[in-house]
Protein backbone atom coordinates (compact mmCIF):
# COMPACT_ATOMS: atom_id res chain seq x y z
CA UNK A 1 0.00 0.00 0.00
CA UNK A 2 1.25 3.59 -1.01
CA UNK A 3 0.75 6.02 1.93
CA UNK A 4 1.42 9.44 1.58
CA UNK A 5 -0.94 10.78 -1.02
CA UNK A 6 -0.41 15.05 -1.16
CA UNK A 7 -4.46 15.31 -0.40
CA UNK A 8 -4.44 13.14 2.53
CA UNK A 9 -1.07 12.56 3.91
CA UNK A 10 -0.94 9.29 5.95
CA UNK A 11 1.24 7.30 7.84
CA UNK A 12 1.43 3.81 9.63
CA UNK A 13 1.97 3.93 13.74
CA UNK A 14 3.39 1.23 15.58
CA UNK A 15 1.94 -0.38 18.41
CA UNK A 16 4.37 -1.97 20.75
CA UNK A 17 2.82 -4.54 22.64
CA UNK A 18 3.91 -4.94 26.56
CA UNK A 19 6.32 -7.25 27.96
CA UNK A 20 9.20 -8.51 29.93
CA UNK A 21 12.79 -7.96 29.84
CA UNK A 22 13.50 -11.95 28.14
CA UNK A 23 10.01 -11.93 26.27
CA UNK A 24 10.58 -11.31 22.44
CA UNK A 25 9.31 -8.17 20.58
CA UNK A 26 5.46 -8.06 19.24
CA UNK A 27 4.07 -4.97 17.62
CA UNK A 28 1.50 -4.26 14.88
CA UNK A 29 1.18 -1.51 12.87
CA UNK A 30 -2.24 0.59 12.42
CA UNK A 31 -2.63 3.44 9.05
CA UNK A 32 -3.99 7.35 10.22
CA UNK A 33 -4.28 10.34 8.31
CA UNK A 34 -1.44 12.24 10.17
CA UNK A 35 -3.74 15.13 10.89
CA UNK A 36 -5.59 12.03 13.09
CA UNK A 37 -2.97 10.12 14.39
CA UNK A 38 -3.12 9.29 17.94
CA UNK A 39 -0.73 11.32 20.24
CA UNK A 40 2.77 9.11 19.80
CA UNK A 41 6.46 9.55 19.98
CA UNK A 42 8.70 9.51 17.27
CA UNK A 43 12.47 7.95 17.86
CA UNK A 44 15.49 8.88 16.34
CA UNK A 45 18.47 6.25 16.16
CA UNK A 46 20.88 4.87 13.40
CA UNK A 47 20.15 2.33 11.39
CA UNK A 48 23.47 0.39 12.07
CA UNK A 49 24.53 -2.34 9.28
CA UNK A 50 22.67 -5.71 8.60
CA UNK A 51 25.49 -7.96 10.50
CA UNK A 52 23.15 -9.10 14.39
CA UNK A 53 19.66 -8.46 12.44
CA UNK A 54 16.79 -9.53 14.69
CA UNK A 55 13.62 -10.67 14.30
CA UNK A 56 10.28 -9.60 15.38
CA UNK A 57 6.63 -10.54 15.22
CA UNK A 58 4.81 -7.17 13.53
CA UNK A 59 1.25 -7.91 12.74
CA UNK A 60 1.47 -11.45 13.03
CA UNK A 61 3.88 -11.83 10.81
CA UNK A 62 7.92 -11.97 11.25
CA UNK A 63 9.76 -8.55 10.39
CA UNK A 64 13.61 -8.35 10.19
CA UNK A 65 15.35 -5.17 12.06
CA UNK A 66 18.62 -4.10 12.71
CA UNK A 67 20.51 -5.46 16.29
CA UNK A 68 20.27 -1.65 17.10
CA UNK A 69 16.79 -0.76 16.71
CA UNK A 70 16.17 -4.17 18.37
CA UNK A 71 17.95 -2.65 21.48
CA UNK A 72 16.01 0.85 21.20
CA UNK A 73 12.67 -1.05 21.26
CA UNK A 74 13.77 -3.30 24.43
CA UNK A 75 14.18 -0.40 25.92
CA UNK A 76 11.12 1.71 25.20
CA UNK A 77 8.74 -1.40 25.14
CA UNK A 78 6.18 -0.46 28.49
CA UNK A 79 5.96 -3.81 30.77
CA UNK A 80 1.94 -3.42 31.28
CA UNK A 81 0.58 -0.96 28.48
CA UNK A 82 1.60 -0.40 24.75
CA UNK A 83 3.95 2.18 23.67
CA UNK A 84 2.78 4.23 20.78
CA UNK A 85 5.36 5.20 18.31
CA UNK A 86 6.62 6.11 14.82
CA UNK A 87 9.46 3.98 13.38
CA UNK A 88 11.24 4.75 10.16
CA UNK A 89 12.57 1.37 9.63
CA UNK A 90 9.24 -0.23 10.25
CA UNK A 91 6.16 2.23 9.56
CA UNK A 92 7.57 3.14 6.02
CA UNK A 93 7.62 0.08 4.05
CA UNK A 94 11.43 0.39 2.50
CA UNK A 95 11.19 -1.75 -0.63
CA UNK A 96 7.79 0.24 -1.94
CA UNK A 97 10.44 3.15 -3.37
CA UNK A 98 7.36 5.20 -4.59
CA UNK A 99 6.13 4.91 -0.80
CA UNK A 100 9.21 5.59 0.55
CA UNK A 101 9.59 8.87 -1.30
CA UNK A 102 6.39 10.06 -0.57
CA UNK A 103 6.94 9.32 3.18
CA UNK A 104 10.17 10.97 3.34
CA UNK A 105 8.02 13.98 2.23
CA UNK A 106 6.08 13.76 5.44
CA UNK A 107 9.06 13.07 7.97
CA UNK A 108 9.37 16.77 8.85
CA UNK A 109 5.76 17.08 9.88
CA UNK A 110 6.10 13.57 11.65
CA UNK A 111 8.87 14.15 14.16
CA UNK A 112 7.07 17.93 14.61
CA UNK A 113 3.77 16.17 15.45
CA UNK A 114 5.12 13.87 18.11
CA UNK A 115 4.69 13.85 21.62
CA UNK A 116 8.27 13.36 22.35
CA UNK A 117 11.45 12.60 19.92
CA UNK A 118 13.46 10.33 21.35
CA UNK A 119 17.44 9.97 20.60
CA UNK A 120 18.82 6.39 20.81
CA UNK A 121 22.52 6.30 20.96
CA UNK A 122 22.71 2.82 21.64
CA UNK A 123 24.00 0.41 24.23
CA UNK A 124 25.27 1.64 27.33
CA UNK A 125 30.04 1.48 27.73
CA UNK A 126 31.34 2.63 30.63
CA UNK A 127 32.90 5.63 29.85
CA UNK A 128 29.24 6.90 28.44
CA UNK A 129 28.03 6.88 32.62
CA UNK A 130 30.67 9.03 33.02
CA UNK A 131 29.91 11.23 29.99
CA UNK A 132 26.45 11.39 31.56
CA UNK A 133 27.75 12.41 35.02
CA UNK A 134 30.05 14.49 33.96
CA UNK A 135 27.51 16.57 31.86
CA UNK A 136 24.98 16.76 34.72
CA UNK A 137 27.61 17.91 36.91
CA UNK A 138 28.95 20.88 35.15
CA UNK A 139 25.36 22.16 33.91
CA UNK A 140 25.13 24.55 36.22
CA UNK A 141 28.62 26.17 35.86
CA UNK A 142 28.22 26.17 32.63
CA UNK A 143 25.78 29.44 32.94
CA UNK A 144 23.47 30.35 29.54
CA UNK A 145 24.64 29.93 26.25
CA UNK A 146 23.35 32.99 25.17
CA UNK A 147 25.55 36.08 25.01
CA UNK A 148 28.29 34.67 26.90
CA UNK A 149 31.48 36.29 26.93
CA UNK A 150 35.28 34.61 25.90
CA UNK A 151 35.84 35.52 30.02
CA UNK A 152 33.29 33.44 31.44
CA UNK A 153 34.14 30.65 29.30
CA UNK A 154 37.51 30.81 30.55
CA UNK A 155 36.34 31.00 34.36
CA UNK A 156 34.02 28.38 33.80
CA UNK A 157 36.77 26.09 32.60
CA UNK A 158 38.91 27.11 35.57
CA UNK A 159 36.28 26.37 37.99
CA UNK A 160 35.36 23.00 36.46
CA UNK A 161 39.41 21.65 36.16
CA UNK A 162 39.54 22.90 39.71
CA UNK A 163 36.78 21.17 41.26
CA UNK A 164 38.21 18.36 42.84
CA UNK A 165 34.53 16.29 43.10
CA UNK A 166 34.69 16.11 38.81
CA UNK A 167 36.71 13.58 37.17
CA UNK A 168 40.16 14.83 35.77
CA UNK A 169 38.77 13.28 32.37
CA UNK A 170 35.69 14.19 32.28
CA UNK A 171 36.14 16.10 28.78
CA UNK A 172 37.88 12.82 27.23
CA UNK A 173 34.02 10.76 27.89
CA UNK A 174 32.41 13.41 26.65
CA UNK A 175 34.69 13.36 23.32
CA UNK A 176 34.14 9.97 22.93
CA UNK A 177 30.27 10.26 23.43
CA UNK A 178 30.27 12.96 20.64
CA UNK A 179 31.92 10.51 18.45
CA UNK A 180 28.82 7.50 18.46
CA UNK A 181 27.72 6.68 14.78
CA UNK A 182 24.18 9.06 15.72
CA UNK A 183 26.27 12.32 15.87
CA UNK A 184 27.65 12.08 12.56
CA UNK A 185 24.29 11.24 10.98
CA UNK A 186 22.94 13.59 8.45
CA UNK A 187 19.37 12.33 9.05
CA UNK A 188 18.61 13.02 12.61
CA UNK A 189 19.44 17.21 12.38
CA UNK A 190 15.34 16.89 10.99
CA UNK A 191 13.86 14.31 13.52
CA UNK A 192 15.29 16.54 17.10
CA UNK A 193 15.19 20.08 14.88
CA UNK A 194 11.63 19.53 14.32
CA UNK A 195 11.05 18.39 17.84
CA UNK A 196 8.56 19.56 20.12
CA UNK A 197 10.57 18.17 23.05
CA UNK A 198 13.79 15.56 23.14
CA UNK A 199 14.72 13.08 25.24
CA UNK A 200 18.06 11.29 24.79
CA UNK A 201 18.62 7.62 25.99
CA UNK A 202 21.89 5.73 26.27
CA UNK A 203 21.29 2.19 27.49
CA UNK A 204 20.08 2.86 30.93
CA UNK A 205 21.00 6.36 31.15
CA UNK A 206 18.98 9.30 29.80
CA UNK A 207 18.79 13.14 30.00
CA UNK A 208 17.31 16.20 28.29
CA UNK A 209 19.13 17.47 24.98
CA UNK A 210 18.82 20.77 26.08
CA UNK A 211 21.42 19.82 28.77
CA UNK A 212 23.52 18.09 25.94
CA UNK A 213 23.37 20.95 23.88
CA UNK A 214 24.40 22.95 26.64
CA UNK A 215 27.43 21.34 27.06
CA UNK A 216 28.25 21.16 23.31
CA UNK A 217 27.51 24.89 22.76
CA UNK A 218 30.61 25.57 25.79
CA UNK A 219 32.71 23.32 24.04
CA UNK A 220 32.33 24.98 20.84
CA UNK A 221 32.80 28.11 22.64
CA UNK A 222 35.87 27.52 24.21
CA UNK A 223 37.22 27.09 20.47
CA UNK A 224 36.26 29.98 18.70
CA UNK A 225 35.69 32.43 20.96
CA UNK A 226 39.83 32.29 21.43
CA UNK A 227 41.55 30.63 18.65
CA UNK A 228 44.66 31.76 19.49
CA UNK A 229 44.30 31.20 23.28
CA UNK A 230 44.93 27.60 23.83
CA UNK A 231 44.89 27.80 27.76
CA UNK A 232 41.29 28.71 27.46
CA UNK A 233 40.10 25.21 25.19
CA UNK A 234 42.62 23.20 27.00
CA UNK A 235 41.00 19.86 28.18
CA UNK A 236 37.98 20.17 25.97
CA UNK A 237 37.00 17.97 22.71
CA UNK A 238 38.90 19.14 19.97
CA UNK A 239 37.35 21.71 17.76
CA UNK A 240 37.36 18.67 14.32
CA UNK A 241 35.11 16.60 16.93
CA UNK A 242 32.71 19.12 17.40
CA UNK A 243 32.64 20.75 13.86
CA UNK A 244 32.15 16.92 12.75
CA UNK A 245 29.22 16.21 14.85
CA UNK A 246 25.80 17.13 13.80
CA UNK A 247 24.67 19.28 17.12
CA UNK A 248 25.61 22.30 15.35
CA UNK A 249 23.18 22.77 12.44
CA UNK A 250 20.58 20.64 14.67
CA UNK A 251 20.90 23.09 17.24
CA UNK A 252 20.71 26.29 14.55
CA UNK A 253 17.98 24.87 12.32
CA UNK A 254 15.89 24.39 15.76
CA UNK A 255 16.37 27.80 17.20
CA UNK A 256 16.19 29.17 13.45
CA UNK A 257 12.94 28.00 12.28
CA UNK A 258 10.97 30.60 10.79
CA UNK A 259 14.45 32.09 9.51
CA UNK A 260 15.12 29.62 6.72
CA UNK A 261 18.28 28.79 5.09
CA UNK A 262 19.19 28.28 1.27
CA UNK A 263 19.55 24.43 0.74
CA UNK A 264 23.40 25.08 -0.24
CA UNK A 265 23.86 26.44 3.23
CA UNK A 266 22.88 23.92 4.38
CA UNK A 267 24.65 21.65 2.08
CA UNK A 268 27.89 23.02 3.31
CA UNK A 269 27.60 22.25 6.67
CA UNK A 270 26.66 19.41 6.69
CA UNK A 271 29.68 18.05 4.86
CA UNK A 272 30.97 16.18 7.56
CA UNK A 273 27.99 14.23 8.09
CA UNK A 274 27.03 10.72 6.33
CA UNK A 275 24.28 8.75 5.36
CA UNK A 276 23.90 5.15 3.78
CA UNK A 277 21.65 6.21 0.57
CA UNK A 278 24.03 9.13 -1.01
CA UNK A 279 20.47 10.45 -2.60
CA UNK A 280 19.83 11.20 0.54
CA UNK A 281 22.51 13.58 1.21
CA UNK A 282 19.64 16.07 -0.81
CA UNK A 283 16.63 14.32 0.39
CA UNK A 284 17.69 14.65 4.57
CA UNK A 285 17.71 17.87 4.13
CA UNK A 286 14.33 18.89 2.64
CA UNK A 287 12.00 19.16 6.27
CA UNK A 288 14.66 21.36 7.58
CA UNK A 289 14.06 25.72 7.29
CA UNK A 290 14.69 26.54 3.57
CA UNK A 291 13.75 30.16 2.46
CA UNK A 292 10.60 30.40 0.70
CA UNK A 293 11.45 31.48 -2.74
CA UNK A 294 13.94 28.40 -3.52
CA UNK A 295 13.30 25.37 -5.68
CA UNK A 296 13.93 22.26 -4.36
CA UNK A 297 14.16 18.77 -5.76
CA UNK A 298 10.91 15.87 -4.52
CA UNK A 299 12.33 12.78 -3.41
CA UNK A 300 13.31 10.36 -6.10
CA UNK A 301 14.70 6.77 -5.49
CA UNK A 302 13.85 5.30 -9.91
CA UNK A 303 16.44 7.82 -9.96
CA UNK A 304 20.50 6.76 -10.56
CA UNK A 305 22.50 8.60 -8.00
CA UNK A 306 23.85 10.94 -10.90
CA UNK A 307 20.92 11.71 -12.15
CA UNK A 308 19.20 12.85 -9.19
CA UNK A 309 22.13 15.18 -8.46
CA UNK A 310 22.50 16.73 -12.22
CA UNK A 311 18.52 17.36 -11.78
CA UNK A 312 19.04 18.95 -8.66
CA UNK A 313 21.98 21.33 -10.40
CA UNK A 314 19.76 22.00 -13.06
CA UNK A 315 16.95 23.18 -10.89
CA UNK A 316 19.33 25.34 -8.68
CA UNK A 317 20.84 26.83 -12.25
CA UNK A 318 17.87 27.21 -13.98
CA UNK A 319 14.64 28.06 -11.27
CA UNK A 320 17.04 29.34 -8.68
CA UNK A 321 19.08 31.12 -10.74
CA UNK A 322 22.30 30.36 -8.83
CA UNK A 323 25.73 28.38 -10.02
CA UNK A 324 26.79 27.54 -6.48
CA UNK A 325 26.27 23.76 -7.06
CA UNK A 326 29.04 23.76 -9.31
CA UNK A 327 31.62 24.29 -6.04
CA UNK A 328 30.44 20.61 -5.35
CA UNK A 329 31.76 19.17 -9.09
CA UNK A 330 34.83 16.74 -8.53
CA UNK A 331 36.82 16.62 -11.19
CA UNK A 332 39.50 13.52 -11.76
CA UNK A 333 41.56 12.58 -14.57
CA UNK A 334 39.24 9.95 -15.79
CA UNK A 335 36.66 12.93 -15.92
CA UNK A 336 33.73 13.40 -13.52
CA UNK A 337 33.98 11.33 -9.91
CA UNK A 338 30.00 10.27 -10.45
CA UNK A 339 31.76 8.25 -13.70
CA UNK A 340 33.41 8.82 -17.36
CA UNK A 341 29.58 9.53 -18.75
CA UNK A 342 28.72 11.67 -16.56
CA UNK A 343 28.78 15.51 -17.97
CA UNK A 344 31.85 17.01 -16.33
CA UNK A 345 29.54 20.01 -14.55
CA UNK A 346 27.27 17.70 -12.34
CA UNK A 347 27.94 18.06 -9.06
CA UNK A 348 28.87 15.13 -6.60
CA UNK A 349 27.11 15.49 -3.07
CA UNK A 350 29.01 12.43 -1.75
CA UNK A 351 31.37 14.21 1.49
CA UNK A 352 34.03 11.72 0.81
CA UNK A 353 33.74 13.35 -3.14
CA UNK A 354 33.82 16.92 -2.41
CA UNK A 355 36.21 19.61 -3.62
CA UNK A 356 37.17 22.67 -2.14
CA UNK A 357 33.90 25.56 -1.33
CA UNK A 358 35.49 28.62 -2.22
CA UNK A 359 31.70 29.48 -3.04
CA UNK A 360 30.61 29.15 0.54
CA UNK A 361 33.47 31.22 1.37
CA UNK A 362 33.14 34.05 -0.66
CA UNK A 363 29.20 33.79 0.09
CA UNK A 364 30.09 33.86 3.46
CA UNK A 365 32.25 36.93 2.91
CA UNK A 366 29.53 39.02 0.49
CA UNK A 367 32.28 38.52 -2.35
CA UNK A 368 30.93 37.86 -5.49
CA UNK A 369 33.27 37.44 -8.38
CA UNK A 370 30.36 38.16 -11.31
CA UNK A 371 29.50 41.51 -9.76
CA UNK A 372 26.33 42.25 -9.70
CA UNK A 373 25.41 40.40 -13.09
CA UNK A 374 22.36 37.48 -13.30
CA UNK A 375 23.02 33.65 -14.26
CA UNK A 376 22.13 33.62 -18.10
CA UNK A 377 22.25 29.67 -18.16
CA UNK A 378 20.13 26.70 -20.12
CA UNK A 379 20.64 22.91 -20.83
CA UNK A 380 19.92 21.41 -23.58
CA UNK A 381 17.00 18.84 -24.13
CA UNK A 382 19.16 15.41 -23.19
CA UNK A 383 20.70 17.32 -20.37
CA UNK A 384 24.05 17.13 -21.67
CA UNK A 385 25.60 20.35 -22.18
CA UNK A 386 25.57 23.16 -19.97
CA UNK A 387 25.33 26.87 -21.61
CA UNK A 388 26.76 29.89 -19.37
CA UNK A 389 27.49 33.42 -20.31
CA UNK A 390 30.92 34.93 -18.85
CA UNK A 391 34.04 35.74 -19.80
CA UNK A 392 37.60 34.32 -20.06
CA UNK A 393 40.40 35.67 -17.78
CA UNK A 394 43.55 34.04 -18.72
CA UNK A 395 45.13 30.50 -18.65
CA UNK A 396 46.75 28.98 -16.34
CA UNK A 397 50.73 29.47 -16.09
CA UNK A 398 52.50 27.11 -13.17
CA UNK A 399 50.56 25.05 -10.60
CA UNK A 400 52.05 23.86 -7.28
CA UNK A 401 50.40 20.10 -6.32
CA UNK A 402 48.28 20.46 -3.23
CA UNK A 403 49.51 20.34 -0.07
CA UNK A 404 48.05 17.55 0.86
CA UNK A 405 49.71 15.33 -1.90
CA UNK A 406 52.79 16.24 -0.07
CA UNK A 407 51.80 14.59 2.92
CA UNK A 408 50.28 11.69 0.74
CA UNK A 409 53.51 10.84 -0.88
CA UNK A 410 54.93 11.03 3.20
CA UNK A 411 52.48 8.44 3.99
CA UNK A 412 51.57 11.06 6.72
CA UNK A 413 48.88 12.83 8.04
CA UNK A 414 48.01 16.52 8.04
CA UNK A 415 48.90 18.37 11.10
CA UNK A 416 45.52 19.71 12.60
CA UNK A 417 46.53 21.27 15.72
CA UNK A 418 49.55 24.25 16.11
CA UNK A 419 51.67 21.34 18.02
CA UNK A 420 51.84 19.25 15.36
CA UNK A 421 53.46 21.30 12.42
CA UNK A 422 56.29 20.96 14.16
CA UNK A 423 57.17 17.45 13.93
CA UNK A 424 55.76 18.36 9.65
CA UNK A 425 58.27 20.98 9.06
CA UNK A 426 60.39 19.43 6.38
CA UNK A 427 56.83 18.38 4.56
CA UNK A 428 55.47 21.88 5.25
CA UNK A 429 58.26 23.39 3.96
CA UNK A 430 58.77 21.47 0.60
CA UNK A 431 55.52 22.33 -0.68
CA UNK A 432 55.86 26.20 0.55
CA UNK A 433 58.76 26.44 -1.46
CA UNK A 434 57.15 25.17 -4.27
CA UNK A 435 54.31 27.75 -3.43
CA UNK A 436 57.02 30.48 -3.94
CA UNK A 437 58.16 28.96 -7.28
CA UNK A 438 55.05 29.66 -8.42
CA UNK A 439 55.85 33.19 -7.22
CA UNK A 440 58.83 33.28 -9.01
CA UNK A 441 57.40 32.08 -12.26
CA UNK A 442 54.65 34.76 -11.55
CA UNK A 443 56.99 37.36 -11.98
CA UNK A 444 59.42 36.31 -14.13
CA UNK A 445 62.47 36.54 -11.60
CA UNK A 446 65.47 35.47 -13.19
CA UNK A 447 68.31 35.90 -10.64
CA UNK A 448 67.95 35.90 -6.85
CA UNK A 449 68.64 39.82 -7.19
CA UNK A 450 64.93 40.00 -8.57
CA UNK A 451 63.10 37.54 -6.04
CA UNK A 452 64.86 39.59 -2.84
CA UNK A 453 63.70 42.64 -4.74
CA UNK A 454 59.54 40.44 -4.65
CA UNK A 455 59.99 39.40 -1.20
CA UNK A 456 60.70 43.07 -0.01
CA UNK A 457 57.75 44.18 -2.02
CA UNK A 458 54.13 44.66 -2.28
CA UNK A 459 54.11 41.79 -4.49
CA UNK A 460 55.07 39.14 -1.10
CA UNK A 461 51.70 40.83 0.37
CA UNK A 462 49.74 39.90 -2.55
CA UNK A 463 51.26 36.32 -2.65
CA UNK A 464 50.30 36.00 1.54
CA UNK A 465 47.03 37.51 0.83
CA UNK A 466 46.39 34.59 -1.82
CA UNK A 467 47.85 31.67 0.30
CA UNK A 468 45.46 33.00 2.98
CA UNK A 469 42.57 33.76 0.75
CA UNK A 470 42.39 37.55 2.15
CA UNK A 471 40.81 36.29 5.47
CA UNK A 472 41.96 36.07 8.87
CA UNK A 473 39.24 33.11 10.99
CA UNK A 474 40.30 34.33 14.36
CA UNK A 475 38.88 38.68 13.80
CA UNK A 476 36.52 36.94 10.62
CA UNK A 477 38.12 39.54 8.53
CA UNK A 478 40.78 40.83 5.97
CA UNK A 479 44.21 40.32 7.29
CA UNK A 480 45.68 43.74 8.52
CA UNK A 481 49.47 44.45 8.54
CA UNK A 482 49.98 43.19 11.21
CA UNK A 483 48.90 39.77 10.36
CA UNK A 484 50.77 39.72 7.39
CA UNK A 485 53.86 40.69 9.64
CA UNK A 486 52.93 37.57 11.74
CA UNK A 487 52.77 35.39 8.67
CA UNK A 488 55.70 35.96 6.57
CA UNK A 489 57.83 35.49 9.48
CA UNK A 490 55.66 32.38 10.15
CA UNK A 491 56.68 31.40 6.13
CA UNK A 492 60.28 32.49 6.46
CA UNK A 493 60.64 30.53 9.69
CA UNK A 494 59.14 27.80 8.37
CA UNK A 495 61.30 27.59 5.19
CA UNK A 496 64.33 28.25 6.90
CA UNK A 497 63.56 25.07 8.81
CA UNK A 498 64.57 26.56 12.01
CA UNK A 499 65.06 24.28 14.97
CA UNK A 500 62.50 26.05 17.34
CA UNK A 501 59.51 26.89 15.13
CA UNK A 502 57.32 28.64 17.27
CA UNK A 503 55.32 30.43 15.05
CA UNK A 504 52.81 27.32 14.03
CA UNK A 505 49.90 28.75 15.36
CA UNK A 506 50.15 31.97 13.12
CA UNK A 507 50.57 29.49 9.93
CA UNK A 508 47.70 27.26 10.92
CA UNK A 509 45.45 30.03 11.26
CA UNK A 510 46.56 31.95 8.15
CA UNK A 511 47.86 29.56 5.69
CA UNK A 512 47.27 26.01 6.43
CA UNK A 513 43.35 25.95 6.72
CA UNK A 514 41.13 23.65 5.40
CA UNK A 515 40.91 24.36 2.01
CA UNK A 516 44.44 24.03 1.31
CA UNK A 517 44.03 20.63 1.18
CA UNK A 518 42.89 19.34 -2.40
CA UNK A 519 43.56 22.51 -4.77
CA UNK A 520 46.74 23.38 -6.18
CA UNK A 521 48.53 26.89 -6.02
CA UNK A 522 48.85 28.44 -8.97
CA UNK A 523 49.51 31.68 -10.93
CA UNK A 524 47.87 32.67 -14.32
CA UNK A 525 49.64 34.11 -17.45
CA UNK A 526 48.75 37.86 -16.79
CA UNK A 527 49.96 36.85 -13.42
CA UNK A 528 47.55 36.60 -11.29
CA UNK A 529 48.14 34.22 -8.20
CA UNK A 530 45.53 32.05 -6.60
CA UNK A 531 44.05 28.47 -6.01
CA UNK A 532 42.88 25.92 -8.93
CA UNK A 533 41.24 22.58 -8.36
CA UNK A 534 43.40 19.72 -7.65
CA UNK A 535 43.18 18.36 -11.56
CA UNK A 536 43.80 21.50 -12.91
CA UNK A 537 46.42 21.66 -15.40
CA UNK A 538 48.86 24.39 -17.20
CA UNK A 539 46.60 26.18 -19.91
CA UNK A 540 43.38 25.93 -18.51
CA UNK A 541 41.14 28.77 -18.68
CA UNK A 542 39.97 30.69 -16.00
CA UNK A 543 36.47 32.14 -16.42
CA UNK A 544 33.97 34.13 -14.63
CA UNK A 545 30.54 33.75 -14.94
CA UNK A 546 27.66 35.86 -14.59
CA UNK A 547 26.31 35.73 -11.70
CA UNK A 548 28.89 33.65 -10.26
CA UNK A 549 29.98 33.85 -7.04
CA UNK A 550 33.52 32.31 -7.87
CA UNK A 551 35.56 32.22 -11.00
CA UNK A 552 35.82 28.64 -12.74
CA UNK A 553 38.11 26.87 -14.35
CA UNK A 554 37.50 25.18 -18.02
CA UNK A 555 39.43 22.97 -20.36
CA UNK A 556 38.82 23.16 -23.83
CA UNK A 557 37.86 20.54 -26.11
CA UNK A 558 38.76 20.75 -29.98
CA UNK A 559 35.12 20.52 -30.68
CA UNK A 560 34.47 24.18 -29.29
CA UNK A 561 32.89 23.04 -25.85
CA UNK A 562 34.83 22.90 -22.74
CA UNK A 563 34.99 20.60 -19.39
CA UNK A 564 34.31 21.86 -15.86
CA UNK A 565 37.40 21.52 -13.72
CA UNK A 566 36.09 23.00 -10.34
CA UNK A 567 35.90 26.11 -9.11
CA UNK A 568 38.89 28.79 -8.01
CA UNK A 569 40.30 31.29 -5.84
CA UNK A 570 41.89 33.98 -7.51
CA UNK A 571 43.50 37.55 -5.82
CA UNK A 572 41.87 40.56 -7.20
CA UNK A 573 39.39 38.93 -8.91
CA UNK A 574 36.76 37.84 -5.82
CA UNK A 575 34.87 41.54 -5.79
CA UNK A 576 33.31 41.80 -9.63
CA UNK A 577 37.04 43.02 -11.14
CA UNK A 578 36.27 41.44 -14.41
CA UNK A 579 33.58 43.72 -15.33
CA UNK A 580 36.19 46.78 -15.20
CA UNK A 581 38.15 44.74 -17.82
CA UNK A 582 38.16 44.54 -21.33
CA UNK A 583 37.23 41.39 -21.76
CA UNK A 584 34.15 40.51 -23.77
CA UNK A 585 31.20 38.40 -23.46
CA UNK A 586 31.08 35.03 -24.40
CA UNK A 587 29.09 31.62 -24.35
CA UNK A 588 30.45 28.45 -22.80
CA UNK A 589 28.90 25.17 -23.91
CA UNK A 590 30.26 22.82 -21.11
CA UNK A 591 29.53 19.20 -21.64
Amino acid sequence: MILGEAERPRTRILYLEPGSQEESLRCSLRIFRLDRAPEFEALSYVWGNSKNAKIIQCSGESLVISHNLHGALIRLRHHDQHRILWVDAICINQEDLDERAKQVQLMGAIYAQAKNVIVWLGPELPEDSKAFEFIEAINPILGETQGRTPSQTEEAIKKISEDKSLPSDGWSHIEALFHRPYFSRIWVIQEVARAKQTIVLCGSRSTNYQTLIKAYLFCFDAHVESLRDISMRAGVPSLNTILSSNVLVTNSCAVNRSKGYSIYDLLCNTTTLSTGEPRDRLFALLSLPIIPYEWVPLPDYKSSVSEVYKNFAVLDITHNRSLRMLSWVVFTDAGNALGADVPSWVPNFNPRGTSSHFTYMSSFRSQFAGGSTDVVASVDTDGTILTLEGRAVATINRLCKSRSSYFDAASRKLPRKATEFSAATDIEAAWMTECHNVLIAANCCQTREDFVNVMNSERYTQFLRALCTNWNPATQKAPDERDFAFTKVAVLSLMARQPEWEEQDAYQLMVAQGYSVKVQFCCLEDGRLGWAPQYAKSGDMVVIFDGAVTPSVLRPARDGTFQFIGECYMNGLMKGEVLQMDKKQEKFRIR
